[in-house]
């Protein structure tokens, strides 16, 4: 088992750090659909399950740790506190990916060039991943309110899930429909707080076993739905199935704590899960490198470059981001 600072989970680390892999490859995974006419299914169904739970895990742990901030300080602080650590990072991330996708146009090519003009309109239009930011901006401006009845907002968040669940594709702007079926997950967080319960799950008996059977359930419903055409991976119908995989990753997390034998497994990825943002913001500048690194080595399978480019992708950024680390620049950058 490894060991940990007194009071820390560091199954929430290493779920963190399962979580932000899977952001990598699935960015690595898109990168290879865009750059296909004919899309193999395995792609999309690759697609449709990773993204069916990763970002669900941030969401919640996200609202779990909401309201114990919320439970040691007053709203107005919080609230305050909110724009130096979401507004101001996601102005200067805006900022960044536009200069460094012009200057990284002349080494390579950029699928999604940040053009001088959407930073005129990231008030209701995030870039890229920054959309994350923003929606958990709105969300916890929500949980400020809703804090100390999180039963009535998670109510709210489902019923308006259920009411986007119903709308036209396409009618909403698209970081309307990120927030709202994202933010079930967000105050299913926030209610485990406020009743007290662990973040993820509390120690179970044969958590691999457990997480086993829940990630098989997990992905035999996402092929189902897949197959039925459910559309968004994210969405009120599918809610069950981001809850098995939610429950499993849960479970595969105890698990690698408890591997004696394999210590360094759990030990990685809960250090990728404590710089999960930094890699978050900082893996589609490091991605973009990939296809030139690619055809550089010659490599035309799909299983390789999504291995080379999850791998690259993962690395380079924690590395990029230790060496601003060492350069006291990241805590400008708001990477920590």
């Amino acid at each position: 088992m490894i060991s940990s600072p007194v009071g820390r989970d560091v199954s929430v680390d290493i779920i963190r750090g399962i979580a932000i892999i899977l952001v990598v490859l699935g960015h690595a995974n898109r990168g290879q659909i865009e750059a296909r006419g004919i899309v193999p299914t395995s792609l999309q169904f690759l697609d449709f399950v990773i993204y069916a739970v990763h970002m669900p895990v941030f969401f919640l742990l996200s609202g779990y740790f909401t309201f114990i901030s919320l439970n040691k300080r007053k709203e107005l602080k919080f609230s305050q506190s909110r724009f130096k650590n979401i507004v101001w990072p996601y102005v200067v991330w805006s900022f960044i990916y536009c200069i460094v996708g012009h200057l990284m146009s002349s080494l390579t090519h950029v699928n999604h060039m940040v053009t001088w003009y959407q930073l005129l309109t990231i008030g209701w239009k995030p870039i890229s991943v920054l959309w994350f930011l923003y929606a958990l901006f709105f969300m916890q401006m929500g949980a400020v309110l809703l804090w100390r009845r999180p039963t009535i907002a998670l109510a709210l968040s489902l019923t308006a899930d259920f009411a986007v669940f119903l709308v036209p594709s396409g009618i909403l702007p698209g970081i309307v429909m990120d927030g709202v079926v994202q933010a079930p997950f967000f105050y299913i967080g926030l209610l485990l707080a406020e009743r007290g319960l662990p973040a993820l799950l509390p120690p179970i008996r044969k958590p691999g076993a457990w997480a086993a059977g829940f990630l098989v359930a997990y992905v035999l419903l996402a092929y189902a739905m897949f197959e039925a055409q459910a559309g968004r991976p994210v969405q009120f119908i599918m809610l069950p199935v981001a809850l098995s995989g939610l429950l499993g990753l849960a479970c595969l997390s105890r698990a690698l704590m408890l591997m004696p034998s394999l210590p360094f497994i759990a030990s990685g990825l809960a250090r990728l899960g404590q710089a999960s943002l930094a890699i978050y913001l900082l893996h589609i500048l490091v991605l973009a490198l990939v296809p030139r690194m690619l055809h550089q080595m010659h490599v035309n399978s799909v299983p390789l470059a999504l291995i080379c480019g999850t791998l690259f992708g993962v690395a380079g950024s924690y590395i990029l981001y230790l060496g601003l680390e060492k350069f006291r620049i990241a805590r400008f950058l708001v990477l920590r």
